[in-house]
C-alpha cells in the first residue's frame, strides 16, 4: 500500500501506522483467501445479516459487549512478560522497566478505553469443526457460516485514506486509522521483535530534549492501543480469528457506509439523526456494503449428517 500518512512525523505516530497497516490483511497477502467466514448460530443469524434496496447490512458489535470480558486486556500480561524480559536482556535498566511497568498498570485502569471500537469476527476457514462446535453450533442449535468476499473488507481501508490525502494548506481530518482488518496474534513472539526494538529507540533518546514521545507514558499507551484489539491470549488460537476493526466514530464520517441503527428496521426512529452522534455506547454497528458482497451461506443443522448448504442467491 502507498504511504499515504505523511504526518507520521514523531515516535507515537509511527508505533501506530507502522503496527496498523504495514501487515494489513489484504489480497496482497500470500495467505489471502477469496472469502473471509463468520460463525453464528441461527437466532443472531437472522439479525446480524439482511439485504436491503441492494445492499448489504451485517452487524458489527461492540467489543465491550463480547462473551469473553477480557477483550482488549489479553495484551497487558503480555507487555508485562516483555518489558521484563528486556530488563533481563540489558535492553532497558531497572529504573525505566520500573516506570514501563507503572504506566501499564495504570493504562489498564482505564476502562472506558474501549467503548468506541466495534468488530467482526471473521476466520479464514470455512469448515472449521472447533468454531462450527463452539459458535455456530453451540449447545447442539442450529447455525450458519456466512462467506464475504475478502476483497470487499479490504476496499474499506480506502475510507483510511480517503481521511489523509491533503489537499494544499489542508489539514488531514484525523491522525489516526480507524478501520482495519487485521488477524489476531496469539503468539507474543510476532510483535516482540517490534516491541524490543521500540523500546531500544526510546531508551536510547529518554534523556533528550523534546522527545516526550519516547517517554514510557507514550510508549506504553501507544502499545496498547495498538495492539489490545487484536492480541489474544493462546487458549484461544484455535479460532485462528481475523478481525474487521472499526472506530464508530466512522458514522459521522461515513453515513452511507455505517450506522448505529439498522436501516431494514420499520421501527426507524424519527428521532434517529439525533443519536447517531451522542456519546452513548451503542452494542452494534451497521456496515453496509454491495450485495455481491456475499459469497455464500450455510446452513447448519445439530446434526453434520443433515447439514444443508444454501448459495447467496436463496
Amino acid at each position: 500500500m502507498k504511504n499515504v500518512y505523511q504526518h507520521a512525523n514523531c515516535f507515537d505516530d509511527v508505533v501506530l501506522y507502522s503496527t496498523f497497516f504495514c501487515e494489513e490483511l489484504g489480497t496482497e497477502d500470500p495467505n489471502s483467501t477469496l472469502a473471509l467466514y463468520h460463525y453464528t448460530n441461527w437466532e443472531v443469524y437472522t439479525s446480524f445479516i439482511r439485504k436491503f434496496h441492494g445492499e448489504l447490512e451485517i452487524r458489527l458489535t461492540n467489543i465491550t459487549a463480547f462473551d469473553d470480558k477480557k477483550e482488549g486486556y489479553h495484551v497487558f500480561p503480555v507487555l508485562y512478560g516483555i518489558f521484563l524480559e528486556a530488563y533481563k536482556d540489558q535492553l532497558i535498566d531497572r529504573d525505566f522497566c520500573c516506570q514501563l511497568l507503572q504506566e501499564l498498570c495504570d493504562c489498564n485502569k482505564q476502562k472506558n478505553q474501549l467503548r468506541k471500537w466495534y468488530v467482526l469476527s471473521l476466520s479464514d476457514e470455512s469448515d472449521c469443526p472447533y468454531l462450527r462446535e463452539n459458535y455456530a453450533c453451540k449447545n447442539r442449535k442450529p447455525g450458519a457460516i456466512i462467506g464475504l468476499h475478502t476483497l470487499a473488507l479490504t476496499d474499506l481501508r480506502f475510507l483510511n485514506e480517503n481521511a489523509f490525502l491533503i489537499s494544499q494548506n489542508e489539514q488531514p481530518k484525523r491522525d489516526t486509522p480507524n478501520i482495519f482488518l487485521r488477524r489476531v496474534i496469539y503468539d507474543k513472539s510476532v510483535f516482540k521483535e517490534f516491541v524490543y526494538n521500540s523500546l531500544k529507540s526510546a531508551y536510547k533518546f529518554r534523556h533528550q530534549i523534546a522527545c516526550s514521545h519516547y517517554s514510557p507514558h507514550h510508549l506504553v499507551r501507544n502499545f496498547v492501543d495498538v495492539y489490545r484489539l487484536y492480541c489474544k491470549d493462546s487458549n484461544y488460537k484455535e479460532e485462528k480469528e481475523v478481525r474487521l476493526i472499526v472506530d464508530g466514530n466512522v458514522v459521522k464520517e461515513y453515513p452511507a457506509s455505517f450506522s448505529f441503527e439498522t436501516r431494514c428496521s420499520k421501527l426507524r426512529s424519527r428521532y434517529s439523526d439525533k443519536c447517531q452522534h451522542n456519546d452513548v455506547c451503542r452494542e452494534h454497528l451497521y456496515l453496509y456494503l454491495p450485495e455481491s458482497a456475499l459469497y455464500h451461506v450455510e446452513h447448519l443443522s445439530i446434526s453434520p449428517a443433515s447439514t444443508s448448504t444454501s448459495s447467496a442467491d436463496n
